[in-house]
């Protein structure tokens, strides 16, 4: 059986960001339900689902394309859609803390260019620990 380690990297970038992007087009069109209104108030409660559902999907079309078995992949989906939005409050709530909330509006829908890797930063530590204590 070969490594799983690039797979699971590309896969923890793309269900991450199809989390974040799905999450502001789904709140954004739909949103209606203040998730976070002191933290982020932009986040909505359908926002988090969609980003959610999205994480998923992406889970499952990569383990589709790798032929990997799905269970474990749409797990690291739900787990990376899940802790990726609960880390990226808490490095909003950081960020508004300390005054650097909203720097630049280089990508629509992001306080700057570093809110790409906020979640980047929680799910590469979750699904470590997932993929290589919890595992072996």
């Amino acid at each position: 059986q070969r490594p799983i380690g690039i797979q699971l990297l590309f896969s923890l970038f793309l269900c991450t960001w199809s989390c974040d992007v799905f999450a502001y087009l789904i709140g954004s069109k739909f949103g209606r339900t203040p998730f976070a209104p002191y933290i982020s108030p932009k986040k909505t409660l359908e926002g988090f689902i969609g980003g959610l559902s999205g994480s998923i999907l992406c889970a499952a079309i990569i383990s589709y394309y790798y032929k990997i078995p799905p269970v474990p992949w749409i797990l690291l989906g739900a787990m990376v859609g899940v802790a990726g939005q609960v880390g990226d409050l808490f490095e909003s709530l950081f960020k508004r803390e300390a005054g650097a909330k909203d720097s630049s509006s280089l990508i629509p829908g992001h306080g700057g260019f570093l809110d790409r890797f906020d979640s980047i930063l929680i799910n590469s530590t979750l699904i470590f620990l997932a993929f290589e204590v919890i595992l072996n």
